[in-house]
């Protein structure tokens, strides 16, 4: 009777402290102490807004706007806004203004603004040279002797890959011509205006299986790799929410296994975004999936400082260890420089 007795006041102790537990998971309880700005439902969110050269044009840059549908931001306690630009300088101006936390953009733009304090460089994004020229001839560099390069503005990554290029094939006369978009260098290459129409994945994959475009030059071949773009902070924004860039570092990381590990869905989600056939970006995907990432790559970044100095747009080689602040990566990508 003794030993009855007393699983019964074991049972009764059992069922008070889960009714407690109840009451506390329905509200009952004032201590927060187990929501964070890591995640977790409940947890306030840090409001970050993203402006990004091609958030709607490039699949490397629509996996912002896919981990944002996807949640993985709301993970992370983040409420993120996302904002496209044409890129260059009218991407750091969204930010420089006020109008964004974050930018991300050519390695042209945010070097300056970053070496004068305007904005502070936290990282780089999509580390792969994947510039190529097109066009609707069948020939090679080895047959010309003058050629006609497109890119889109002045001073931007492309224009400097070209000048690279102008060394690189001293045996050819290569004039540099600002012809706009992607599609318009296209279209003045087909009207024989253009030799090489600067072309970017999975545009070129498009116009190789429905249009017959030929490969003239690969920009990583010539001139190695460098990152599409540098991510950089309002240096205010830095301050005040560490936190919240740790966990922006934390989505980009999952954003970018994910294309790597299953491009076949991120091929789905991106196509979604950007108006090209899913298969087109698998395509792309799959060959530049070492791209990927966000573990800096110190080569690629030394690349872009000598392209940027052989061009004029700095005096003396970038001192990416001084430059960049690392400390919000995950630890994993960070570099030694």
């Amino acid at each position: 009777m003794k030993s009855r007795a007393r699983l019964t006041r074991a049972l009764a102790t059992c069922f008070a402290i889960a009714l407690a537990g109840l009451f506390a998971a329905c509200g009952g309880s004032d201590d927060d102490s187990n929501d964070s700005a890591s995640g977790g439902q409940g947890a306030s969110s840090e409001q970050l807004t993203i402006v990004a050269s091609g958030a709607d044009t490039y699949p490397y840059m629509a996996l912002l706007t896919v981990a944002n549908k996807k949640g993985w931001f709301e993970d992370e306690g983040l409420d993120v806004k996302i904002l496209a630009a044409e890129g260059g300088g009218d991407t750091v101006r969204v930010a420089t203004t006020g109008s964004a936390d974050i930018a991300i953009s050519s390695g042209t733009t945010i070097v300056p603004v970053s070496q004068d304090g305007q904005l502070k460089l936290i990282g780089a994004w999509y580390q792969i040279n994947d510039f190529k020229w097109v066009t609707p001839e069948d020939v090679s560099m080895d047959d010309l002797r003058s050629a006609s390069l497109g890119f889109p503005s002045a001073g931007g990554s492309a224009e400097m890959v070209v000048e690279s290029l102008k060394k690189k094939f001293s045996d050819v006369k290569i004039d540099g011509i600002v012809a706009g978009s992607l599609g318009e260098q296209w279209a003045a290459a087909k009207a024989g205006r253009l030799t090489g129409a600067l072309s970017l994945p999975p545009y070129t994959e498009q116009i190789t299986a429905e249009e017959g475009a030929n490969t003239l030059i690969i920009g990583r071949n010539e001139v190695g790799d460098v990152p599409a773009n540098l991510v950089s902070v309002v240096p205010a924004y830095a301050e005040e929410h560490p936190e919240a860039l740790r966990a922006f570092w934390r989505v980009a990381d999952r954003a970018m296994r994910f294309a790597q590990d299953q491009p076949e869905q991120a091929a789905d989600a991106i196509g979604e975004e950007i108006p090209v056939d899913p298969r087109y970006i698998l395509e792309a995907l799959k060959e530049y999936h070492d791209g990927y990432t966000v573990d800096v790559d110190v080569a690629g970044l030394e690349t872009l400082s000598g392209l940027m100095e052989s061009a004029g747009a700095i005096e003396e080689p970038v001192d990416w260890g001084e430059l960049m602040d690392q400390s919000f990566l995950p630890q994993k990508a960070r570099a030694e420089f």
